[in-house]
């Protein structure tokens, strides 16, 4: 065990497939009671199953983090269902809109552009500063921002620039987030944990 979570309880947004799925069951084999935030209802569901299979209590709930109020609902209702929050996961996010080429500067560009940076960069912010305050209130909170290798191109994902060494554009943002952490813990102060 890398750490025990008992009594610890997790948000993992983006956990219905993929890397937060990953997540949030290692948290729950570490003791932690996950609630998986995702816009996959579908995935989110079969990811609860498997966490309530090794014994822990989950749930699901559905979030859009390129919507203020969806966000701050799904927060709010993750935090009234456990009475408490413990750790954020900021792991959703895309590396391009699905069913757009997105593979460069074609004629998709632009939506593209806006529609991974409203939800790699936007929805870890927004997802944040609807925990800060509960955070604050108890004096503890962690907030754990995620990135994968398919903003790098490494998985065909990304809007490349014109060198192929160079980063994607859909990398920048990801990047980026290691820069939230320390601005926030001196927004914040030592009253939290980020």
């Amino acid at each position: 065990m890398i750490a025990d979570l008992t009594g610890k309880n997790a948000l993992v947004t983006g956990g219905g497939q993929g890397i937060g799925r990953g997540i949030a069951l290692k948290l729950a084999e570490q003791g932690a009671d996950v609630a998986i935030a995702d816009i996959n209802d579908e995935g989110a569901t079969a990811v609860v199953d498997e966490i309530k299979a090794l014994g822990r209590n989950s749930f699901s709930v559905r979030i859009d983090v390129t919507d203020n109020a969806s966000v701050s609902s799904a927060i709010s209702g993750v935090i009234a269902e456990f009475g408490h929050l413990d750790i954020l996961i900021n792991n959703a996010g895309i590396g391009r809109v699905e069913g757009k080429a997105g593979g460069g500067l074609d004629e998709d560009w632009e939506e593209n552009w806006n529609t991974v940076m409203d939800i790699n960069a936007q929805g870890v912010m927004r997802c944040t500063k609807a925990v800060v305050g509960h955070f604050m209130e108890r004096k503890y909170g962690k907030i754990i921002n995620t990135a994968s290798g398919a903003g790098a191109g490494r998985f065909g994902g990304g809007l490349h620039l014109a060198r192929p060494d160079m980063p994607t554009l859909t990398d920048l943002p990801k990047r980026r987030l290691s820069t939230i952490p320390s601005t926030a813990r001196r927004h914040l102060g030592r009253t939290t944990s980020t």
